[in-house]
């Protein structure tokens, strides 16, 4: 499918990643060299959830790659500079904050803005080039999809 995939990574992932690395090194594209056991149980394709999609899927382990995130999409964007400016660090201020945390902890971490505006407007435009900017996915939500 052709779609983006981002993978989290949390601290056990990239410590146990430097462990096998020290271990067993990389191959010569750099990739991970697996001892022929792996290679006998690894599974070619991985789970990963389609943001165009809107649900769980198995992609193939060697389309996966790196996100290349468009940083001039912000800049591009058509809108007066002052509402640039607000939109981003509004924007900013959300994915940075360190504010009160819920009793579920890292619970409503996420950007969330509500745009509205006839049709043609930009509204789509501006969460797509706002989240590229920042270099966060992007979940939108219709109406339709409540």
């Amino acid at each position: 499918y052709p779609s983006r995939y981002l993978r989290d990574w949390r601290a056990k992932d990239l410590e146990a990643l430097q462990a096998y690395k020290r271990e067993h090194g990389l191959a010569e594209n750099g990739n991970l060299r697996l001892t022929p056991y792996l290679l006998l149980i690894a599974r070619s394709r991985t789970r990963g959830y389609s943001l165009k999609r809107k649900k769980w899927l198995d992609f193939f382990v060697s389309q996966v790659r790196e996100v290349v995130w468009n940083t001039d999409a912000f800049d591009k964007l058509v809108l007066d500079e002052d509402q640039k400016e607000l939109i981003l660090a509004f924007s900013e201020a959300q994915l940075s904050g360190s504010s009160f945390d819920d009793v579920i902890s890292g619970k409503g971490k996420g950007i969330i803005c509500l745009l509205s505006g006839p049709p043609g407007v930009g509204k789509t435009l501006t969460a797509e080039a706002v989240a590229e900017n920042l270099r966060v996915p992007l979940h939108t939500l219709s109406s339709g999809d409540l």
